[in-house]
């Protein structure tokens, strides 16, 4: 089974974003700037999907600016 999926955005607050993993239901906690670097990766990606880990629930927000 694989560990990392992409997450659909559903929902980002200052304290937790919403996501859609493998079809249920998934809400993450975020610091002040996890949310900050979410905003800005799903801006410089286009789209709302997310790489997150299964297990962890750990969000991937590696990108580079254009």
């Amino acid at each position: 089974m694989k560990k990392v999926t992409l997450g659909i955005t559903r929902e980002v607050g200052d304290q937790e974003v919403i996501l859609s993993v493998q079809g249920e239901k998934v809400t993450v906690s975020l610091s002040r700037e996890d949310a900050k670097e979410l905003y800005q990766y799903v801006q410089v990606q286009e789209n709302w999907l997310v790489p997150i880990h299964t297990e962890t629930q750990e969000l991937f927000l590696e990108y580079k600016d254009p």
